[in-house]
């Protein structure tokens, strides 16, 4: 997705924002369910610490679509990742 940059304000400073930050409410929340759906593919991918909790949570990524489901993935904590990194180092 890519939105066109707002022009130069009209005091010689240029705008910072980004495109999405311009963007209308439904390209945005678009934009935050295809990162979410890449993000939790790569998590089952890769990381057996995620793999593991989706799966003692009964939970199929492939079901983790919208921004709603994320209520269905459990929390985790400092010591959730700890113990990863402990059990199967160097990156959990």
């Amino acid at each position: 997705m890519r939105y066109r940059k707002p022009l130069a304000l009209s005091h010689g400073i240029a705008a910072t924002f980004s495109g999405v930050e311009t963007a209308p409410a439904a390209a945005i929340r678009s934009l935050q369910e295809e990162r979410l759906r890449r993000q939790v593919d790569y998590l089952d991918a890769r990381s057996t610490l995620y793999r593991r909790r989706f799966r003692e949570a009964g939970i199929d990524p492939a079901s983790i679509r919208n921004i709603e489901d994320l209520a269905r993935i459990p929390f985790t904590t400092k010591q959730d990742l700890r113990a990863s990194l402990v059990a199967e180092p160097p990156l959990g």
